[in-house]
């Protein structure tokens, strides 16, 4: 888990490199864009905040792995590099890899986001679908061939 999280800070830091490269650039040769109240602003919003959010979401996840690792105490197996595989624990938890419900809530989450772009109305035919979607992804495995 802390290798993850290694591996989360340093995609957060090239993230934040990037953005202070983006800021200075930025700077260094204004731009003629359309700002607020028709001003050019100094430095360019939209991919600034893009740079700041992935900074964010590399980041958020890289604290929680750190401090997971630090609260189970010891080294886990997948971090060990003389561990076994039977070392590590054998209950992943329950999964059907034959499910079509996620495609499901990954087609109604486009139209929810193409709502966005087209109409009010598309959003709510979209949401409709995810509730659907999400309720039968979260029941598959209490009805039919698949309970248990």
């Amino acid at each position: 888990m802390k290798t993850n999280a290694r591996v989360l800070f340093g995609i957060g830091l090239f993230f934040l490199l990037a953005l202070f490269g983006y800021m200075g650039t930025s700077l260094a040769f204004p731009h003629d864009g359309v700002g607020l109240f028709n001003r050019a602003l100094p430095i360019e919003p939209v991919g600034t905040t893009i740079l700041a959010l992935c900074v964010g979401m590399a980041w958020f996840p890289a604290f929680w792995m750190f401090k997971a690792a630090h609260n189970m105490g010891g080294t886990p197996p997948e971090d060990d590099p003389n561990a076994n595989i039977e070392d590590a624990d054998p209950d992943y938890g329950w999964y059907a890899p034959w499910s079509w419900w996620p495609l499901a809530v990954a087609v109604a989450a486009g139209v929810i986001f193409a709502g966005l772009a087209v109409g009010t109305w598309l959003t709510i035919i979209g949401a409709a679908l995810l509730v659907i979607a999400l309720v039968g992804f979260s029941f598959e495995a209490y009805r039919g061939r698949l309970a248990h």
